[in-house]
């Protein structure tokens, strides 16, 4: 096995860590429709930054890294959408 292709599957595996961590906080989020105590700044910014991350693993074929990041970001529009259109309470 090449090195580069261990660093692959460390890649994807840190990519499938990622979506895996983002679940149970997702299906809290639309469960209750409630993010008050997310701040969109910071929300946002994570949006960005993961568009920018999910271009860098395409330019460079990083397949966990492009994963990762747009988990991320089907992650974060959720999360907008409810803290806007969401429960008030």
């Amino acid at each position: 096995m090449t090195p580069s292709l261990e660093f692959k599957y460390f890649e994807i595996f840190f990519g499938l860590c990622t979506a895996g961590a983002l679940i149970a906080q997702l299906h809290k989020t639309l469960k209750t429709k409630k993010t008050k105590d997310f701040s969109m700044v910071f929300i946002i910014g994570i949006i960005i930054k993961n568009m920018l991350s999910f271009t860098v693993g395409f330019i460079n074929n990083l397949t966990g890294l492009m994963l990762g990041s747009f988990l991320l970001i089907l992650y974060n529009i959720p999360i907008v959408i409810t803290y806007y259109f969401g429960r008030q309470d």
